[in-house]
């Protein structure tokens, strides 16, 4: 079927758009329909993928778009030098609508205008790979999620370079986040551990003593199993004991390493050395390299190991030294780097929020000012069951 429309051409458009089920794709040049914005927003709401392309012209920031792009959509202004003149949309790649008509308030009341609505299969496929190549017109990655920002501008390297410093800072930000929670999550458990570490080795001690007892007092197999079963738990839970006590004591004196501790921070030492000295590296990259040397050099100074092994980590897999964007326009290697570093926020984004939600991320956020109060309280429940326990062996 094809048809062309002169009148009520919004009717005809909202009639097809809202026959959608899972895509519709728009490119027109100025769109400032709050009915049709409306639709798009509900089809997306309903699982439906919208994607619009828009010239970037001040016309188009009469509506706001920020509710289409929260419940899924993507909305793509394009670069102001190349003109974005196309007045189309494609729906669930077998319809499509094209004329002089732009989704305006003005096109709808006053202008003289006109649409065709097809389902000629060529003719779909035609603007379809028309869409896709508008993605390479305009350097766009259709694969970036643009809901955390009002809108996703079609990348030049002024935008890329100011995307990239943001992430820069954010991911600075997480790190540094991530870093003080986990160190305050290791002091709380050191504390903690240190606190009722030896309560709770005695209660495991009177559980066994108690399990003993009742295997030899009835001599039934499930209490001798139970007998056993405890026994294998307490054994754990003292070999724990120990090897948390060493390592907490490693954790507050941090200068006593063990003899293998101390050949891995020199094996780490010297592949680091040999990766980013900078009389190794290669012009361009000599800063970086010697800014991250002196950081591996103070890293092993202070014998912090898991430092090493991040910083290798990096070295390793070719993210440490970073592009010099202050000096370079290509997109290519500009987009390269945004996307690593979309990617690392995702991640570091991700860790923080599991970490956060961790029990005793809880406990801490519960307690801020005042641990030995939760300290306490665990104490005297585990009293409570250790007067238990000694009345019942």
């Amino acid at each position: 079927m094809t048809f062309a429309h002169f009148q009520n051409i919004q009717h005809f458009l909202v009639e097809q758009l809202n026959t959608a089920q899972k895509s519709v794709q728009v490119a027109v040049a100025w769109f400032t329909d709050r009915i049709l914005l409306e639709l798009l927003v509900k089809k997306a709401k309903n699982g439906v993928e919208i994607v619009v392309f828009l010239t970037n012209d001040h016309i188009n920031t009469n509506l706001d778009f920020r509710e289409l792009i929260q419940v899924g959509g993507k909305v793509y202004k394009t670069d102001e030098q190349k003109l974005m003149h196309h007045k189309f949309c494609i729906i669930d790649e077998k319809i499509l609508c094209f004329g002089s008509y732009n989704w305006t308030f003005k096109a709808n009341h006053y202008n003289t205008e006109n649409l065709v609505i097809t389902e000629e299969s060529e003719l779909v496929s035609n603007f379809q790979q028309e869409f896709k190549r508008l993605y390479k017109i305009y350097n766009i990655n259709p694969n970036i999620d643009v809901k955390e920002i009002t809108l996703y501008y079609a990348q030049n390297s002024l935008w890329l370079k100011t995307q990239i410093r943001i992430l820069e800072v954010q991911n600075a930000f997480l790190t540094t986040e991530l870093d003080k929670l986990s160190q305050l999550i290791t002091q709380f458990n050191i504390l903690l551990r240190q606190y009722i570490g030896f309560a709770l080795l005695r209660l495991n001690e009177l559980k066994l003593l108690f399990a003993e007892k009742q295997a030899r007092l009835t001599q039934k197999q499930e209490d001798i199993k139970t007998y056993f079963e405890q026994k294998q738990s307490f054994e754990n839970f003292t070999k724990n004991f120990e090897n948390q006590k060493k390592q907490d004591d490693s954790f507050e004196n941090p200068t006593q390493k063990n003899p293998q501790e101390t050949e891995d921070l020199k094996v780490l030492y010297r592949k680091i050395a040999k990766l980013c000295h900078p009389d190794a590296v290669e012009e361009q990259h000599k800063t970086q390299a010697g800014s991250i040397f002196d950081m591996a050099k103070k890293a092993f100074d202070a014998q912090d190991l898991q430092k090493l092994k991040d910083i290798l980590n990096d070295l390793e897999n070719g993210v440490a030294f970073t592009l010099d964007i202050e000096n370079t326009d290509e997109i290519d290697k500009l987009q390269a780097l945004f996307e690593k570093l979309s990617k690392n926020n995702q991640n570091l984004t991700g860790q923080l929020n599991i970490m956060q939600q961790s029990p005793h991320a809880q406990l801490i956020e519960k307690y801020p000012d005042n641990w030995d109060s939760y300290f306490e309280e665990t104490l005297q429940k585990i009293r409570s069951e250790i007067t238990q326990m000694e009345k019942q062996c």
